[in-house]
């Protein structure tokens, strides 16, 4: 009989794993050279999986980037094109069995930019969010239409004489299933 128990305590407590969602995340930034006032737009758009596992009473996240592109833009054209490396962390695990909870993750992307004949180091930073409803066994369902969080994109331009700010109307977060394997 001890042994039964002890069986169904830990298949009670074991954590379930499911790969959850797909956030895809598009921003356009503008890049301003301080001395001559010349100026380069460029996008970035990613695509990152989010997983989930039940600890304890709550959906705790982990994410992975499936790609990540971006292209710098002067008069509509492509001028150039680069790959950020992207860092999610920070995810805040959300609670089981409840509706519209809100689901808040960091992400991070870091670049080495090709512009005004130099090489221009840039970080950007932000959070995103949605609504969430995740259940007993670990399965959540994402809203689909998510932000960038109220306070927008901190960017940091680690060479001097450049500054850059991100451009709000051309922000969009969405959450999709994750593709079939």
């Amino acid at each position: 009989m001890k042994l039964l128990y002890l069986a169904s305590t830990l298949l009670a407590t074991a954590t379930i794993a499911h790969t959850q969602a797909t956030a895809l995340i598009i921003f356009a930034v503008e890049l301003i050279e301080l001395e001559f006032g010349g100026a380069l737009m460029f996008t970035i758009e990613s695509s990152i999986s989010l997983s989930s596992e039940v600890v304890e009473e709550e959906l705790a996240f982990t994410a992975e980037t499936n790609w990540a592109v971006g292209a710098g833009l002067r008069g509509g054209q492509t001028v150039m094109r680069f790959a950020p490396d992207v860092v999610v962390d920070d995810i805040d695990p959300v609670a089981i069995n409840v509706v519209d909870e809100a689901f808040w993750g960091n992400v991070q992307w870091h670049s080495t930019i090709q512009a005004f004949g130099q090489d221009i180091p840039i970080s950007l930073t932000t959070d995103i969010t949605t609504q969430v409803i995740a259940d007993e066994e670990g399965a959540a369902i994402f809203g689909v239409d998510g932000q960038i969080a109220p306070d927008g994109v901190h960017i940091r331009v680690d060479l001097e004489g450049f500054r850059a700010h991100w451009m709000a109307e051309d922000a969009s977060v969405t959450f999709s299933p994750p593709a079939p394997t």
